[in-house]
């Protein structure tokens, strides 16, 4: 096909974005006075990139305008266009440069400031932000306070609630900032939480509490502290009806932590849904001086789960002879009494 005549006009820039450009341009057919079907054709170049690409076909069809979507933010562009006609078509015409514009700050933006604790980029950040976007979740759900809580970042904290985060926000999986540092042992970070209006009923979508995560986590200090704040010891999940000392059994049996429970009344013989006993669950478990621990507390070792075992069936079946030892010298104390 031959290519006659003047080239067009450039387009016409429309709306433009972060990330997309609108143009226009004339209609040919008006233009040529002409009754025959037209076809526009826009190629797009990218400028400012490392690598210079040369021009691109991104249109071709019978519109008058067109959007381009997917684009960089606060990057130039350089476009031109063609009609073609049935038996002909023109050159392309000059090119028009038009550059998108700044992204707006982003709750992403937040959470790359919040993981750097740059405690600068996170005020000039709230100045601008939308109010709701202090609670945007990162990739893994958390909002910027719960990542600030979990990294123990108090300044980071103080900064946020002053610029009005919600304490109590709950993500998804209802965890909160609370559970978050509570999980991390972070003491002074669950203090200021505390002050600031942090309740120890919360809980997540599976009933778990501060304590049970404060106990996945170990700091002895942290729940010490909590105990003496007035968070319940004896408040069970939703899932397998666990109470923080069971829970602690059931997984990283810390005697250390187990002696403060139980030194503040945590109930040494509760049981699950399945009517294991804390003794039974640090029995399977292997704990075997978490197991010392409960019997020199007086746990019940003659209790049986929902499938008629005991603590010493447990410790049996799984040949924790040490455990098995204890129970059994225990069965032989009380046939003696």
């Amino acid at each position: 096909m031959e290519c006659a005549g003047d080239p067009p006009h450039p387009p016409v820039v429309g709306k433009v974005t972060p990330f997309s450009i609108e143009l226009l341009w004339k209609n040919a057919l008006v233009l040529e006075n002409r009754q025959q079907r037209v076809k526009y054709i826009v190629q797009e170049e990218e400028l400012g990139g490392l690598v210079t690409k040369g021009y691109g076909t991104v249109y071709s069809g019978f519109a008058h305008r067109n959007t381009f979507t997917g684009l960089e933010p606060r990057t130039l562009y350089r476009y031109r266009i063609k009609y073609k006609f049935d038996n002909y078509e023109t050159p392309y015409s000059r090119p028009v440069e038009v550059a998108t514009t700044k992204k707006p700050p982003s709750g992403d933006d937040l959470h790359r400031a919040v993981q750097k604790n740059d405690i600068k980029s996170v005020v000039k950040l709230l100045q601008v932000l939308p109010n709701e976007l202090i609670h945007a979740p990162d990739k893994y759900g958390y909002s910027a306070l719960m990542t600030v809580a979990f990294k123990g970042f108090k300044h980071l904290a103080e900064i946020l609630l002053e610029n009005n985060a919600d304490v109590s926000y709950q993500n998804n999986n209802g965890k909160n900032a609370l559970l978050m540092a509570c999980y991390a042992g972070k003491l002074e970070m669950v203090k200021l939480l505390r002050e600031k209006g942090a309740v120890w009923e919360s809980s997540d979508n599976n009933g778990s509490t501060p304590l049970h995560l404060a106990v996945d986590g170990g700091n002895v200090d942290l729940i010490r502290w909590m105990i003496k704040d007035g968070c319940p010891v004896d408040t069970k999940d939703r899932t397998s009806g666990w109470t923080p000392l069971m829970r602690l059994a059931s997984t990283n049996g810390d005697v250390n932590a187990a002696e403060i429970l139980i030194a503040h009344k945590a109930n040494i013989d509760a049981s699950d849904n399945d009517r294991k006993s804390v003794l039974m669950m640090a029995a399977l478990n292997g704990h075997s001086d978490l197991v010392k621990l409960l019997l020199s507390k007086g746990a019940k070792i003659d209790s049986k789960s929902m499938h008629n075992k005991t603590a010493l069936d447990f410790a049996r079946s799984f040949e924790y002879e040490k455990i098995v030892q204890m129970l059994e010298d225990k069965y032989k104390e009380m046939r003696f009494v």
